[in-house]
């Protein structure tokens, strides 16, 4: 029951009580009201039939006395009259008088109508929220079966991936293979080197193919990142030592000292460090070589991996991380799922992941990786 509802009852119940309570209170008020004017009328009486009676018959009624030889008396004083022992039931009722009986049967209705239009008020409250309840209910059937569909879908997605990668998988290392034997029997050098660029793409084609198939991994839940102790150091010389000599980053340690301890996936997180680092070599060659800072914060680990290029375009920045986004001026290179794949590596190690511009020039990637898990 929502919270207003419970509200409305409650102050529905409430006016209930107070006025079931104040009902035998109205009453007595009432009774007292007209008894004061039966007696004042009765000395009225007195006065003008036997004037000499009215002071000590106005002392009797200021005196209060139940002794029990007086209501004896006063009993005998109606049987003598010919009254029986109906007779004080009759004097009652005179007593209380028509008027009275309206006002309190009024006040009786009033509250008879008050508890029935309580009722109704939460019978409909009540209804209203079993029309709530239902709605919200078909709903979320309506959800949970179409999030078994999406399910499905995906699974016979990621499926249909992992089958086409894996019949391109095969072919593609043996014609990698083949390239490599053409290249090493090769004389002449033009042939060498298109045997070169073919083994090149084919390299390309692997990758793509691995990207896809890490992606698809993920979308289906199936990826569950560890959080063993890394060495972010280590990992980051380990990545930029793959890069060619001549394109190699420089690492720099902010504090020098500092222990760069941080708990994640090892092979996950290096494989986002390796798109972030290839992205930038191969779009931010300038001329000096890119510069890579691991700055140790008290709540986290920054990596900032800058590049020397011309950067990014502003009209760019929002899709940078978008799978399959190719920069507008970009007429080949790869499909842009490199820095998608990092992004989502990130973000599922409870971090994150931003791209820009360096006010200096060059394009500017850096990571935030939180040091505690109560921050993750």
């Amino acid at each position: 029951m929502s919270r207003n509802a419970k509200k409305t009852i409650s102050g529905l119940l409430i006016t209930a009580a107070v006025c079931i309570l104040l009902l035998p209170l109205f009453t007595l008020l009432l009774q007292g009201r007209f008894l004061m004017q039966r007696e004042t009328a009765f000395l009225g009486r007195i006065h003008e039939a036997h004037p000499e009676w009215e002071a000590e018959i106005l002392e009797m009624l200021f005196e209060e006395s139940d002794r029990k030889e007086e209501l004896q008396s006063g009993q005998e004083v109606f049987l003598g009259n010919g009254y029986t022992e109906k007779g004080p039931g009759i004097l009652r009722s005179r007593l209380l008088r028509k008027k009275a009986l309206l006002l309190g049967s009024a006040a009786a209705l009033i509250i008879a109508a008050a508890v029935v239009l309580l009722m109704l008020r939460l019978r409909k409250l009540q209804d209203q929220e079993a029309a709530v309840l239902a709605r919200e209910k078909q709903a979320l059937s309506e959800e949970l079966l179409e999030l078994s569909s999406l399910r499905k879908q995906n699974t016979r997605l990621r499926e249909f991936i992992e089958n086409i990668a894996h019949q391109v998988k095969t072919p593609l290392a043996r014609t990698m293979t083949s390239m490599e034997l053409l290249q090493d029997d090769t004389d002449t050098e033009g042939h060498s080197e298109r045997a070169s660029e073919s083994i090149s793409h084919l390299e390309e084609i692997r990758i793509l193919v691995e990207r896809l198939l890490m992606i698809g991994r993920m979308e289906a839940g199936e990826v569950i990142f560890s959080a063993d102790p890394i060495s972010l150091q280590a990992m980051l010389t380990e990545a930029v030592s793959e890069i060619p000599e001549e394109d190699r980053p420089e690492l720099t340690l902010n504090p020098p000292e500092g222990s760069f301890i941080w708990n994640g996936s090892y092979s996950w997180t290096r494989e986002a460090l390796r798109n972030l680092l290839r992205n930038c070599v191969e779009h931010g060659k300038g001329d000096r070589p890119s510069e890579i800072t691991l700055t140790e914060t008290p709540e986290e680990y920054r990596i900032t991996i800058r590049d020397h290029g011309p950067g990014f375009a502003e009209e760019d920045l929002p899709y940078i991380f978008d799978r399959f986004y190719r920069p507008q001026e970009e007429k080949k290179g790869h499909v842009g799922l490199g820095l998608n794949l990092a992004k989502r590596i990130v973000t599922g190690q409870k971090g994150e992941l931003t791209a820009g511009n360096h006010p200096e020039g060059g394009a500017v990637f850096t990571l935030f990786l939180p040091r505690f898990q109560e921050m993750k």
